[in-house]
């Protein structure tokens, strides 16, 4: 079996790459298993020595990444180029990640010790919409305390999970700190039992995090669950209205809608329900829509086809429901899997 990458933008087959057999796997768990034995054993100095160094890389990088996570392998991230390459993009907000966790000390004064415990190679399990920030995230909290990484990334950007790999190496990781794992979701289990590995995590929905507490549960192991959230974004009477329509837009549309952190439902002061609802469409109306790469584009695709569909499923069922299609809610011709997002109001301003 083989994952595609393709453009969102185009459908264009953008990168085949094989799947890890049992074989294969096998050997990069040991990989990362006798990293693991030589990576304990070095100073923290060494391993903040790395963090900076990894640091330094992606600034140096940024174009080059900010591309890859745009419009070439992460063909399922569509977030603008602009906002890949500059701050706060992933390739800007991981340096600075990195350097604060390996910058970061106890405070004088608090009687507190912090242990560097290292207990061993960790599975994480990776989402697509965040391809790079998400993953060094757990990639730099986990070196720095002398274990080693085993990175299941999504089927659908393995360009940037191979990328990944190569800039651990690049930035003077030894063997087997950073193991990139091309395996499906049904492979993980496997993984999970196997003794080498020592934790689990995983960032991802519900669902998934089920299935690997699930497993990790079976064999005993210790399991980090990152399932995201829908907390309402919520406007009181006194609050400036223009202010909270700027930040309601971007707070919705980040991450072109494809992100848990994304604001998905709105709590309106009755007062400010409708000028709040009229400035919240046209703001949303004006948020161009195109190609990523393209400067000044705000939305770009969804993830796929099939994410498409089944937004449009969501919408029509919302409308059924008695929700008001206030602008968007259409697939637009052409190719790629663009969608005009939606405004949905489903309820009027309720009175006490």
């Amino acid at each position: 079996m083989n994952f595609e990458s393709r453009n969102p933008a185009t459908g264009e087959l953008l990168g085949v790459h094989p799947e890890h057999d049992k074989k294969e796997t096998d050997a990069r768990l040991q990989r990362a298993w006798d990293g693991w034995r030589r990576w304990s054993r070095t100073s923290l100095r060494e391993r903040i020595a790395l963090l900076t160094r990894l640091a330094e890389l992606l600034e140096e990088r940024a174009e080059t990444y900010g591309r890859l996570i745009t419009a070439r392998w992460a063909s399922r991230s569509r977030t603008p180029f602009s906002r890949s390459r500059n701050p706060p993009g992933p390739p800007a907000t991981s340096p600075k990640q990195a350097r604060l966790i390996s910058d970061h000390k106890p405070s004088s004064g608090i009687p507190a010790e912090i242990v560097y415990e290292s207990i061993g190679p960790v599975f994480s399990v990776q989402p697509w919409n965040v391809p790079f920030w998400q993953v060094l995230r757990f990639f730099n909290t986990t070196a720095l305390v002398g274990n080693t990484a085993l990175i299941k990334h999504a089927e659908s950007v393995q360009g940037c999970a191979e990328a990944l790999e190569t800039l651990v190496r690049d930035a003077g990781g030894p063997e087997g700190l950073y193991v990139n794992l091309a395996i499906p979701v049904e492979a993980c289990a496997a993984v999970i039992a196997d003794p080498r590995v020592r934790a689990v995590t995983v960032t991802g929905s519900v669902r998934a995090g089920r299935a690997v507490a699930e497993e990790a549960a079976r064999v005993g192991k210790r399991a980090v669950l990152e399932l995201g959230g829908s907390d309402p974004f919520i406007v009181l009477e006194d609050a400036d209205l223009a202010k909270a329509v700027q930040l309601a837009v971007t707070s919705r549309y980040f991450n072109n809608s494809e992100g848990c952190i994304c604001a998905k439902r709105f709590l309106v002061a009755e007062s400010l329900f409708n000028d709040f609802t009229k400035a919240f469409v046209e703001q949303s109306k004006a948020l161009p829509m195109g190609d990523p790469m393209k400067e000044g584009i705000k939305i770009g695709p969804l993830a796929s086809s099939g994410a498409r569909k089944n937004l449009h499923r969501q919408v029509l069922d919302a409308v059924k429901a008695g929700a008001r299609i206030l602008t968007g809610g259409e697939i637009p011709a052409g190719p790629g899997n663009f969608y005009r997002r939606q405004c949905l109001w489903g309820c009027r301003p309720r009175r006490r």
